[in-house]
């Protein structure tokens, strides 16, 4: 069994995972989270399913990760109404999903938030990259037109 969730965490008198942490906002400007703001929470949700076994359908599983992105948010509930008892119920009975197909989905959503900002970042760089990349090309245009009339001039005389 994990020391870290042994030691740091214990389940309250509800059956919810009493994690000191609270529910993370993503990064401001696109940035991308940290692995930690996302692997920890996902690792604290297993352990809560394994450790409950079918109780876990009874109580849900209190999550305290990071919001899912609001691209998934169009199609999807959040990873605190997924992870609610009734909705655990209603994927298991209706759709045969169990918790763990349910956390495996939502770590997927949180991998597809952090691609897409990672696509921003790199998305910024390369237009950063482009500017000074423009910015050399125009002013070497502009002494490459100061060489052409200084040659002109010299011509002249």
């Amino acid at each position: 069994m994990n020391k870290k969730m042994d030691k740091n965490n214990k389940l309250d008198e509800n059956g919810h995972l009493d994690i000191k942490e609270k529910d993370k906002d993503w990064p401001a400007d696109n940035k991308m989270a940290r692995f930690t703001d996302i692997a920890d929470p996902i690792e604290k949700a297993l352990w809560v399913a394994m450790i409950k076994g079918d109780r876990v359908y009874e109580d849900g599983i209190k999550w305290t990760g990071l919001k899912q992105g609001h691209h998934a948010g169009a199609t999807s509930p959040d990873p605190s109404s997924t992870l609610h008892a009734y909705n655990l119920n209603y994927s298991k009975k209706e759709q045969d999903r169990d918790v763990y197909r349910e956390i495996i989905g939502i770590a997927i959503q949180l991998g597809m938030e952090q691609g897409r900002r990672q696509i921003i970042e790199e998305l910024r760089s390369l237009s950063l990259t482009l500017s000074a990349a423009e910015s050399i090309l125009s002013g070497g245009k502009e002494m490459l037109e100061s060489i052409t009339k200084d040659d002109s001039k010299e011509k002249e005389r």
